[in-house]
């Protein structure tokens, strides 16, 4: 979902700064891990100066579970499911995780909630 089909500007400066630099040196992992690092620490600013500390972290857990979630995907071998079993693993996720995104995000635009 990641490296595919979402944010493709952003994903490719991650790609290109925090993850290609470590993968050259046999830590793919850990530029995932850089990643996504990096991600929820530009959201977790982006929130913090509109909304304070509470809903920034909570804006970045979203992207720091996502690691969560990435580690289970290979501990259950989600790349050999049938292709609608790890489609339906990842919108289950991404449902699971989603008001980690959205609550920050409906403050930012309605702060009266």
């Amino acid at each position: 979902f990641w490296g595919v089909r979402w944010n493709k500007v952003v994903g490719s400066w991650l790609r290109a700064n925090c993850f290609a630099p470590l993968a050259r040196r046999g830590r793919a992992s850990l530029g995932i891990v850089a990643s996504f690092a990096a991600s929820a620490l530009l959201h977790w600013y982006l929130v913090v100066v509109a909304l304070g500390l509470k809903w920034s972290l909570v804006m970045a857990a979203f992207f720091l579970v996502q690691l969560v979630f990435l580690a289970a995907e290979r501990l259950l071998d989600v790349k050999r499911w049938s292709a609608a079993a790890a489609r339906t693993w990842t919108l289950g996720v991404m449902l699971a995780a989603s008001p980690l995104f959205i609550e920050p995000m409906i403050r930012l635009v309605d702060p009266l909630v």
